[in-house]
């Protein structure tokens, strides 16, 4: 198990959206229909708790899961 609090369901949806691919943009995670408003404002949060890893561009940032979010994510106390 990983450091910190439980994840909250919006925190594991986030989790849960970006195991599927390596790098995805924060754009593409605010158009999709799959995850609100609020999921994606855990993002930060998340980078903090180093369970997402950001690519550090400015310009079209991208994020993917760490291996400590993932987990964090299968975690039989996180999920």
């Amino acid at each position: 198990m990983t450091e910190g609090p439980p994840l909250t369901d919006a925190q594991r949806r986030v989790l849960g959206y970006l195991e599927r691919f390596s790098w995805t943009s924060l754009q593409e995670i605010g158009e999709t229909e799959a995850l609100q408003r609020d999921d994606i404002d855990e993002v930060p949060a998340l980078i903090a708790r180093g369970l997402v890893e950001h690519s550090g561009r400015l310009t079209m940032p991208t994020v993917r899961i760490t291996d400590a979010g993932r987990a964090a994510l299968w975690d039989k106390h996180g999920r």
